[in-house]
């Protein structure tokens, strides 16, 4: 069975990079990790640039379809506070890993 990945693209004002870290830790990660059919994820940071970029692994295109929503309401939750701009969020196969 193939997995899939939602791939999130956020800027932040530099200033506030470690406040993104501790929402991500806080509060993304926690509700994350129960999501149906997660995987396990990775947050990247550029804390110069103010840039992040999340990646969520699901065991099936279905599974990732069926936390679509609940991603978004983390994303608003832990993203308003601190003025997160989320730039883009895309969908993906994983079609190799090590």
């Amino acid at each position: 069975m193939a997995k899939f990945a939602r791939v999130t693209f956020a800027e932040i004002d530099p200033a506030r990079v470690e406040d993104g870290i501790a929402e991500i830790k806080e509060i993304v990660i926690p509700r994350t990790r129960v999501f149906p059919g997660f995987q396990g994820g990775y947050w990247l940071g550029d804390r110069e640039a103010g840039k992040v970029i999340g990646v969520t692994m699901f065991d099936s295109e279905e599974s990732l379809r069926e936390t679509d929503e609940a991603a978004a309401q983390i994303r608003q939750q832990a993203g308003s506070d601190i003025e997160v701009t989320f730039t883009a969020i895309e969908s993906y196969e994983v079609i190799a890993e090590v």
